[in-house]
């Protein structure tokens, strides 16, 4: 039996987007129908659910880095469901046996039973301390509830956005949203501020790096919004949105030969998709 998108929404509360960020992470086992619909499998609904609920004590795409990590560390043959994934001191912490350790670092973890109860000695160090557990928990409410209204009202979606990014200005998926919003109402200046601090926040997010690229090209910055387009094909190599873009803006730089080789790419990950 197999699921799709909106199978997957209703069954873990999870919004459509959400969980399409999530496939492009590249930790599931999703495929297409023949409709080119995603259709997930029961152990990707199970990963899945694990994700919503390490998002609810990690910030998201650090659950989206650390899940992608982990399935390039373990062999193919390796179910990730059979493993057991917790969220400790902001982090993500993987148990297999006696071994535990950060799949978004590599860093072990070393447990000590101290009075049969377990403390956690993390080797990473600078990490910035995570959010009480209320105020947490107050964040995930607001970006729950902004991502429900920004389709019927994207201004409220907005102001619901900046209450985010007021308690937790690192809230990575809180600032690529309100740029998109405010992209999509023409305030395109803005909106690069935000791509940009996203990217500053999480290097290593594709998706910052897609749509500070889309602004940087609404703003006639072709040789930037290249470049940025590039970063998220480097982070994503199968973000086929990026190479699309990236053809075009070499057509309008007459790089003639990257611009077929970017929409020969692109070409390639769609009938593949499908």
């Amino acid at each position: 039996m197999t699921y799709t998108v909106r199978d997957v929404a209703g069954l873990l509360d999870l919004q459509p987007a959400v969980i399409r960020r999530y496939v492009r992470a590249g930790f599931l086992g999703a495929s297409r129908d023949e409709r080119g619909n995603y259709r997930f499998s029961f152990q990707d609904v199970v990963l899945l659910r694990t994700a919503k609920t390490l998002s609810e004590r990690v910030k998201p795409h650090r659950v989206r880095r650390a899940l992608k990590n982990l399935r390039e560390q373990l062999p193919a043959e390796q179910c990730l469901t059979g493993l057991r994934i917790t969220a400790e001191g902001g982090a993500v912490v993987v148990r297999d046996g006696s071994s535990a350790w950060q799949p978004d670092s590599g860093q072990v973890v070393l447990d000590f039973e101290i009075a049969e109860l377990a403390t956690l000695t993390e080797l990473a160090v600078h990490r910035k301390p995570a959010l009480p557990a209320g105020l947490n928990e107050k964040v995930e409410a607001l970006y729950a509830e902004a991502c429900a209204v920004e389709s019927g009202d994207p201004d409220h979606g907005i102001k619901l956005y900046w209450q985010v990014l007021e308690i937790d200005p690192d809230h990575v998926d809180a600032r690529i949203n309100v740029g998109r919003l405010l992209h999509e109402r023409g305030e395109v200046d803005r909106a690069e501020g935000q791509y940009r601090t996203a990217c500053d926040v999480a290097p290593d997010d594709p998706t910052a790096a897609f749509n500070l690229g889309v602004a940087l090209e609404d703003l006639g910055r072709y040789l930037e919004a290249l470049q940025s387009y590039q970063t998220a094909m480097r982070l994503d190599q199968g973000f086929a949105d990026a190479y699309y873009n990236a053809a075009a803006v070499c057509e309008r730089l007459d790089k003639k030969q990257e611009a077929i080789d970017y929409l020969a790419r692109y070409r390639r990950l769609v009938i593949r998709s499908v």
